[in-house]
């Protein structure tokens, strides 16, 4: 799947993902971006770390496939285009690719790659962070589930790409990288709200846009029902389990 099938709410995002740009920013200082660099953004979304990159005095680019996303990041005074990362055809143009919690989006990872890897100057590092193998397993397995009871293959709908940190440390190598730094580690993520607005609605639209409309309240509850347990506290707080691979690494 190309990350350009999926449809934002970039509004919605701001107000319930905010955990993204503030877990993202930790991954600025393993970018170390300097003044005068040429920098890109890959899934730059509504643009706030790539306006905290720009803010070192770097040159930045971002894109995203979202429309919507764009829009946002444009108001922040950014050079930012709505584009598909695994179809760029950027050469030898960039200090540095960045890219936080995107990749997993992108089922083809050698086009990724090979287009980031081109992108870049002798010695350009590309720095990433994004879904590792075990991410949001609890919330996916339900999710499966729910869609094999319904006769639905969900392998068909999901959207999602997670590699073990031997797998992506191959494809980088196998395209020329040198690996400086690759980690696999669990992240769990607390949620400001409830799962259904602060997580479903947002990050699932693959799979609730399957179930019909009359019966998607109750396809959330089912869903709900079966997390709780396992991702809810007794205070009504949710964490989900996250796990990310977070890279560096050097096009030589």
């Amino acid at each position: 799947m190309s990350s350009a099938s999926y449809k934002w709410d970039s509004k919605s995002y701001e107000k319930n993902a905010s955990f993204v740009f503030k877990y993202g920013e930790d991954l600025l200082s393993l970018l170390d971006p300097k003044q005068g660099e040429n920098i890109l953004d890959i899934g730059c979304g509504t643009g706030v770390l790539t306006k905290k990159i720009e803010q070192t005095g770097a040159k930045v680019i971002g894109i995203d496939s979202s429309e919507d996303m764009i829009e946002s990041a444009c108001k922040l005074g950014l050079k930012v285009y709505t584009g598909y990362a695994e179809h760029m055809n950027y050469n030898s143009e960039f200090d540095a690719v960045f890219s936080n919690a995107t990749l997993h989006w992108i089922k083809d990872q050698k086009s990724l790659i090979d287009a980031v890897y081109k992108s870049l100057k002798k010695s350009g590092r590309f720095v990433a962070e994004f879904g590792g193998k075990g991410n949001v397993n609890a919330v996916r397995s339900a999710l499966h589930e729910s869609f094999k009871k319904r006769g639905i293959d969900p392998l068909k709908i999901d959207p999602w790409y997670f590699p073990d940190k031997a797998e992506y440390k191959s494809l980088l190598e196998e395209k020329g990288f040198f690996v400086e730094f690759i980690e696999l580690f669990n992240r769990p993520t607390l949620l400001d709200g409830d799962i259904e607005e602060g997580w479903l609605n947002i990050f699932c639209k693959n799979f609730l846009n399957i179930i019909s409309e009359e019966e998607r309240d109750e396809f959330i509850k089912e869903l709900v029902t079966v997390l709780k347990p396992e991702l809810c506290d007794k205070n009504g707080k949710w964490t989900i389990d996250y796990v990310r691979i977070k890279i560096k690494a050097t096009k030589q």
